[in-house]
């Protein structure tokens, strides 16, 4: 609610707007995949907010976001279908590369859907 009526002042006293974090967009495996949709295939871009990501038939919500250096350090609620976890993951972007890297895993790249 409080973030509502901020974006609402921005709007009607012309304040400045919180900028959108790196991380935040839509991002794929490919580039191929940028302009697919779930009703069609699995191979669909993931959406990154301030509020957490979704994916093909999964959710996360951001409990926290932390900077360090380049890169965001994320705790994250996790909904996969019938089961949910919790999951810390690291965020780095570079360019129009996002890498998101899960509790010691190896990292995954996404590119930058335009």
């Amino acid at each position: 609610m409080h973030m509502k009526l901020v974006a609402v002042a921005a709007l009607a006293f012309g304040l400045p707007t919180l900028a959108a974090e790196p991380y935040e967009g839509t991002w794929a495996a490919k580039a191929a995949w940028c302009g697919n949709s779930s009703s069609e295939t699995d191979e669909v871009p993931i959406t990154v907010s301030s509020n957490g990501l979704e994916g093909y038939e999964y959710g996360c919500s951001f409990a926290s976001v932390n900077k360090f250096s380049n890169a965001w350090i994320t705790t994250m609620v996790c909904s996969y279908e019938d089961e949910n976890s919790v999951e810390t993951m690291q965020m780095t972007v570079s360019g129009n590369t996002l890498t998101l890297k899960a509790d010691g895993k190896k990292g995954v790249k996404f590119i930058r859907c335009k």
